[in-house]
């Protein structure tokens, strides 16, 4: 499994890469996905393997393995680092784009597991590209920035309470968080990190919410909320005319829960 011919590719500012160097923080990753694995389901989708250190210690877990690496460079070191499994039909790895990669399609269809170290700069554009294409993904264990975990896991009348939050909370049911620091990754970040996991809600508040439902209102709804926390600070009267005569309308965008705003959307809202 070990490629003795070459070594490990440097980070590239290009790609967002800071690797994963701190054992004690990949084996807490690797555990948190082994225990959202889904019975009988052996199989994990790994998003930006770069080096491998999480592919390592999810393959001494038994998982069989899907990875999605765009950097060509990472691509030829992890086909010569992990030549034998990949021979063996343990580890598949798919050289593309997570942000153009096509879901819904095998092989990367066949797992009910996703966990990555994401670039930070598309870290929510991912998550909410594998929530509203992916219907197969259930789980999920993903390092992202901090202040981006805060967003997803805030509370109604914080400041870190917007879109992201109502969206993912209504969607998904939010498992364990832990922190990151600067110093666990080569090249060290300038912002400290968050690993978070959550799973797709299977019974969700109302089908017309799931993205996959033939008639969603998933994406009409996703619209409402970003046009009204452009302007959080106003009450939703201002933002929504047929709200002016009703108790909804003196309240702000951020006071309302993810399930009040989905309650709202259907009473209120839904034409």
């Amino acid at each position: 499994m070990k490629n003795d011919s070459g070594s490990q590719p440097t980070a590239d500012k290009q790609f967002g890469q800071h690797f994963l160097v701190n054992q004690g923080v990949i084996d807490r990753i690797a555990d948190s996905v082994k225990r959202q694995q889904e019975k009988n389901d052996s199989s994990v989708v790994e998003i930006g393997p770069g080096p491998g250190a999480l592919t390592k210690a999810l393959l001494e877990r038994k998982f069989k393995l899907f990875a999605v690496e765009l950097d060509p460079r990472m691509v030829e070191f992890l086909e010569a680092e992990y030549s034998e499994v990949i021979a063996a039909g343990e580890f598949t790895l798919c050289s593309a784009d997570a942000m153009k990669v096509e879901w819904g399609e095998a092989p990367l269809s066949e797992s009910k597991n996703i966990c990555g170290n994401l670039p930070y700069n598309v870290g929510t554009a991912i998550i909410f590209r594998l929530l509203e294409f992916n219907p197969v993904a259930e789980s999920f264990c993903f390092m992202l920035q901090k202040e981006v975990v805060q967003r997803f896991l805030a509370v109604p009348r914080t400041k870190d309470y917007g879109v992201p939050s109502i969206m993912l909370q209504l969607l998904c049911d939010c498992g364990e968080h832990f922190w990151v620091q600067p110093g666990s990754f080569n090249p060290p970040p300038k912002v400290q990190s968050g690993v978070m996991s959550f799973r797709r809600k299977k019974e969700l508040l109302d089908e017309l919410l799931s993205p996959f439902h033939p008639q969603t209102e998933y994406f009409s709804f996703n619209k409402s909320v970003k046009k009204a926390f452009q302007t959080r600070r106003k009450m939703l009267r201002k933002v929504f005319p047929a709200l002016k005569e009703t108790e909804w309308g003196t309240k702000r965008p951020e006071e309302l829960s993810p399930e009040t705003w989905w309650q709202l959307w259907k009473e209120r809202l839904l034409q």
